[in-house]
């Protein structure tokens, strides 16, 4: 028995045993039911604000979001509109609100609703999650509903939806056949993706090697949702798919890094990502060496130090990023990344200040304070001021003393900023 077998009955026994004390009439108990599901959904609306940041991905609730009262009442029985805010809604008639009351006393004498003067939420997003799984459920796919839950919410409501109803995976691949409206088209691809289910392999790819999805001009939308929805899965078919694709020289650039994202969610893609540093094409040899900062495959290091002699400085750029991420400790890696703080390219330059900062900051300062007494380019100035200011490394001092009659304002505030707020060195006005 899996936990949301539990928590219906618990859920369940909890109700029965009101009824058992004639706490509630057993007329009223799939009222009870149909009305927490609502109150949940309408919680559970990315729209409402509650105080909870549950959109942030940091975010992780321990309890569910409290409302207040008055609107709680209301909730019992209406779904939100999108249009006007809970306190604009009309107000119950007071055969309604008799109503709601007993609905939520019963809730909350069952243990499945905290109640206080002014505040109304469910014992637990567990709880909140199962009820609104049940109003999901009972609503047929509506496409409104598909992209009202939160997002974060929304993925850990899903399984306790798909286990309510054994049907929702093949409905929605049917839905997803038939219907040309673009939101609806994202929010199932999105939804497939959140459940994992093995049978929708097959149509995910169908809509990313879809050329022709052209659904309010808005396809490299749906195509690239489609790409990450296939993250959920480990199946060879996508990997070989989407490296065909990237392969495609008639496919946009941004689509296929979405593509070489979903790549790098596998291990076995290294042999083909190093391979591709060494493509004919520039374009393939920098989503190369994205799709290796995903994997973060430590075997990658040597191709991605010979790839920093690249000719293409996009690729050089991706390279550092690279290296950065997987080459702490490495000292090829650090005098490789300190060569490039002389490259050409500013782009280049100013990634190389970064991967040094991130990947050696104890020897960072110097070769940075060097190059600060010989760079010209302002925006690569800005990068570098700002990362010796992060290091509060004395060394630095002089090379940034040198800086302050830099006939830039940014860059003079920058060097002021750098002295006084982190090295503690005050300057006069």
């Amino acid at each position: 028995m899996n936990a949301i077998n539990h928590l219906e009955i618990y859920v369940n026994k909890r109700i029965a045993h009101l009824a058992e004390m004639n706490k509630i009439p057993s007329d009223r108990i799939e009222q009870l039911h149909k009305a927490l599901s609502i109150l949940a959904f309408n919680l559970t609306d990315s729209k409402y604000t509650s105080g909870n940041k549950s959109n942030d991905a940091t975010y992780t609730p321990v309890w569910a979001d409290a409302i207040d009262l008055n609107i709680a009442l209301k909730w019992l029985f209406r779904i939100k509109t999108r249009k006007d805010s809970p306190q604009k809604e009309a107000p119950l008639r007071i055969e309604e609100k008799q109503e709601a009351e007993e609905l939520l006393g019963w809730a909350t004498t069952a243990g499945l609703i905290f109640q206080t003067e002014q505040l109304v939420c469910f014992k637990g997003v567990r709880l909140q999650n199962y009820f609104c799984a049940k109003f999901c459920t009972s609503q047929l796919l509506e496409p409104e509903f598909l992209d009202r839950v939160r997002l974060k919410q929304f993925k850990e409501m899903l399984p306790m939806w798909a286990a309510f109803d054994s049907t929702l995976v093949p409905n929605l691949i049917s839905r997803l056949q038939e219907v040309s409206d673009y939101q609806e088209r994202l929010n199932i691809v999105r939804v497939l993706g959140f459940i994992g289910d093995q049978k929708a392999i097959e149509i995910l790819l169908q809509v990313v090697k879809n050329k022709d999805e052209t659904t309010n001009g808005k396809s490299f939308n749906i195509r690239s949702e489609a790409s990450k929805a296939l993250r959920s899965f480990r199946d060879n078919r996508i990997l070989q798919a989407l490296l065909e694709i990237i392969l495609d020289e008639e496919e946009d650039f941004i689509f296929k890094i979405a593509l070489v994202e979903t790549v790098g969610e596998y291990p076995e893609a290294l042999e083909e990502l190093v391979l591709f540093l060494k493509h004919l094409n520039p374009k393939v040899r920098e989503l190369a060496a994205i799709g290796l900062k995903k994997l973060s495959n430590k075997a990658a290091i040597e191709p991605l130090l010979t790839a920093l002699n690249d000719s293409y400085p996009e690729v050089r750029e991706q390279v550092l990023a690279v290296l950065e991420k997987i080459g702490g400790g490495n000292k090829l890696v650090e005098i490789a990344i300190m060569n490039c703080l002389q490259d050409r390219e500013n782009k280049v330059r100013g990634a190389a200040i970064e991967a040094l900062y991130r990947i050696d900051p104890p020897n960072a300062a110097v070769p940075l304070a060097n190059l600060l007494l010989k760079e010209n380019e302002v925006r690569v100035l800005l990068v570098l001021l700002e990362h010796l200011g992060k290091l509060k490394d004395t060394r630095a001092l002089p090379a940034l003393l040198t800086r302050l009659k830099h006939p830039d304002k940014e860059i003079r505030l920058e060097v002021i900023y750098a002295l006084d707020h982190r090295l503690q060195v005050k300057v006069a006005k």
